[in-house]
């Protein structure tokens, strides 16, 4: 049986994923820090490329309280 690597897992940058670049910059719009976003363009996810599209925006803020949180506690100690 042929191996179908085509498909297989590898990182993607968030920077590849379609519906990122949008929300990021909506986010910026927003107010967001600038240093935050940097990190997330930095940032990648494990994907198939048959799954770069059904990555959304509620991925992305999870990613982003994800961080915020670990921000926060890395303050607190």
């Amino acid at each position: 049986m042929p191996d179908d690597s085509s498909d297989a897992p590898k990182d993607v940058r968030l920077l590849d994923i379609p519906s990122y670049l949008p929300w990021s910059k909506g986010k910026l719009h927003q107010g967001e820090s600038e240093a935050i976003i940097a990190h997330l363009d930095a940032t990648c996810m494990w994907l198939r490329p048959s799954e770069l599209n059904t990555v959304r925006p509620d991925d992305f803020e999870e990613m982003l309280d994800d961080l915020k949180a670990s921000l926060d506690q890395g303050a607190e100690e």
